[in-house]
């Protein structure tokens, strides 16, 4: 059993130090439904592909994707800025901003 959770460790490592190269500044902490979020993301590593919008989902505490229209302008190499409106009908809630498949 210890075998299996120090794998599991060893495959989450580098992962996580992966993770740590994208950093995300969002502009205030919290936001009413129907307020435009900005947030500027910085990629401190070397990625394959342009980051497009299609890499990024807002999703809910259950870990649900949540329907927003992003705009997406690259400021320089690596830094990008994005904005969106939330919906009317957004619950209350946190909500996590992510940066997938790069």
């Amino acid at each position: 059993m210890r075998l299996i959770v120090y794998l599991f460790l060893i495959f989450l490592l580098p992962l996580n130090i992966h993770a740590q190269e994208i950093n995300i500044s969002i502009y205030k902490d919290s936001y009413l439904a129907g307020e435009t979020v900005q947030a500027q993301i910085s990629l401190n590593v070397d990625i394959l592909k342009e980051l497009d919008k299609t890499n990024i989902e807002i999703l809910n505490d259950l870990n649900q994707k949540i329907a927003v229209d992003i705009i997406l302008t690259k400021i320089e190499k690596e830094n990008y800025f994005i904005y969106f409106n939330l919906p009317t009908t957004i619950d209350q809630g946190d909500y996590t901003l992510k940066i997938k498949n790069l």
